[in-house]
């Protein structure tokens, strides 16, 4: 590989990134055996085998209601959004890892899902898990490629969430991964090793639920361990996890020519980039497909790929990269009670944050913003655009602009109800008229949606809100949008909507560049 493939990225040189890699295994907290088995012991077979069902059967509505439903069992990436399958699984996920206490957000035009779990005493050094969730047409249910992958990703989020590390646990799922990696190239270049991250390693998990293989049965049933060269630092790391799964899954068949080099999805983002240690874990490799229906209407758990699928060896996949990051990231114990960002004292469904800038008493369900009834929590915020304008020059020119989509339900009526946004803290309440739209002063909001005679029924609506003439420093300074020169600075911005008395937020991971003293904007 050139050095001038490590160098894309500023400070990417290939010496740090080796450094890095190299430092990996004498920095880590050492965990004990029995440690590292207990964790182990928590991965599900049956677990795995919910979320693997469940991400193959996206865009059916099974998850997500009627609205998701286009009648395939496909999760294509294309257009704006995606299908309503591609979206129906970002809901999923986003929810799912809610759901384990961990931050989840949403990044780039690509929509990858990322979840974090913080490092306790080195934030900064970050492991990753990686799957992606789409797939190469929409009639295609990618049951092993790749809901077994991003299955596997889940099921460790859930295990390892449970406890605490040294490092930072990253779980990334990409999106448009059929289309030259789109989802996996905008993430690692425009956020891995910014902010002074340091990448010790990532674990791609492409391709683990059909081990038999169809064109030529003599081949064995064995994991194929992918890196960029079988020697140097991706060696060492493919080493690492060798030795992780032969103590603590040694059920696992690992394949006996040892580690392969392969270049094969997502992987080769994190190649092109310069990180090597990289893994791609598959029952393949990309020279020889184990499962004939891979990218076909076959590729599911009721379809011909079906016959082969093996979640006992899936699921060993999963206890042995649970195994290898629970080393890596460096043990400390039961995870500490999980905070909220959106905390709502008195359970009335308004964070505190929205009750105490609308003049409403957070400890009390009794008091409500605006006197409005009681609000439902009803899950992910689906946006399509947001870009955050800060002027340090002028005191309240400040911007906001959000783009999304959000579900309507039968009978909305929009005249006279109140729209709710918080954005970082930044809140405002904001009356429709029966069109959807909505004007406070310099602040907008409007929702699009079809009625017939009248009658609305259920349906994704757009929804679009300006918040403008502000002051909003002082809420986006703690999220690094501050007074400072910034080129490319990843921050991450929590998004609220209620509307019709539910509530939906989101966090956006977002790209922050700014002039000192002038302007700074993050999109």
């Amino acid at each position: 590989m050139s050095q001038s493939l490590f160098c894309k990225n500023g400070d990417r040189k290939g010496v740090t990134v080796f450094s890095i890699c190299v430092l990996m295994f004498s920095c880590a907290a050492r965990a004990s055996d029995s440690d590292i088995q207990s964790i182990v012991s928590r991965v599900s077979d049956a677990q795995y085998s919910i979320y693997q069902h469940a991400v193959e059967g996206m865009g059916l509505g099974a998850y997500g209601g009627p609205l998701y439903n286009q009648r395939t069992r496909g999760r294509l990436f294309t257009g704006l959004q995606g299908d309503k399958g591609n979206q129906e699984v970002r809901k999923y996920l986003m929810e799912t890892f809610a759901g384990f206490g961990l931050s989840a957000a949403v990044q780039g035009k690509f929509y990858n899902v990322v979840a974090e779990q913080t490092g306790a005493t080195n934030p900064k050094n970050v492991l990753i898990i990686a799957a992606h969730y789409d797939t190469v047409k929409s009639t295609v249910p990618g049951g092993d490629g790749d809901a077994s992958g991003t299955a596997a990703v889940l099921e460790a989020a859930r295990v390892l969430s449970q406890f605490k590390f040294d490092n930072t646990i990253r779980y990334v799922v990409f999106n448009a991964t059929p289309k030259m990696q789109a989802g996996s190239n905008d993430y690692i270049k425009s956020i891995v090793g910014l902010n002074g991250e340091k990448l010790i390693g990532a674990v791609y998990l492409d391709e683990i639920l059909h081990p038999f293989h169809d064109k030529n049965t003599d081949l064995s049933t064995a994991l194929n361990i992918g890196v960029e060269s079988i020697t140097g630092v991706p060696a060492t790391w493919a080493s690492a996890f060798t030795t992780a799964a032969q103590q603590f899954v040694p059920t696992l068949a690992l394949n006996a020519t040892g580690p392969a080099t392969d270049f094969a999805n997502d992987q080769f983002s994190f190649i092109t980039y310069g990180y090597l240690s990289s893994l791609r874990l598959s029952e393949n490799s990309s020279k020889d497909i184990a499962n004939a229906s891979l990218n076909l209407a076959t590729d599911a758990s009721d379809g011909a790929a079906g016959a082969h699928y093996d979640y006992a060896f899936a699921s060993n996949v999963v206890r042995a990269t649970v195994a290898f990051m629970a080393q890596q990231a460096g043990y400390l114990g039961a995870a500490d009670s999980s905070g909220n960002l959106f905390a709502d004292s008195d359970g009335d469904g308004y964070s505190d944050e929205i009750e105490t800038a609308l003049a409403s008493d957070p400890a009390s369900a009794l008091s409500t913003p605006k006197g409005l009834p009681a609000a439902t929590p009803s899950g992910a915020l689906e946006t399509i655009s947001m870009i955050v304008s800060l002027d340090f020059t002028v005191p309240s020119a400040d911007v906001i602009s959000v783009i999304g989509t959000l579900p309507i339900h039968s009978g909305f009526a929009a005249k006279d109800s109140v729209v709710i946004v918080d954005v970082a803290g930044v809140v405002k309440a904001i009356t429709l008229n029966a069109a959807g739209a909505g004007k406070v002063g310099a602040n907008t909001f409007a929702v699009k949606f079809k009625s017939v005679k009248g009658s609305v029924s259920e349906q994704l609506a757009q929804f679009s809100f300006t918040l403008a003439q502000g002051n909003f420093k002082q809420q986006f300074s703690p999220l690094g949008l501050t007074n400072v020169g910034f080129l490319g600075k990843p921050v991450t911005i929590p998004v609220t909507v209620i509307i019709a008395n539910e509530v939906r937020s989101t966090r956006r991971i977002l790209v922050y560049s700014a002039t000192k003293g002038t302007t700074g904007i993050a999109r």
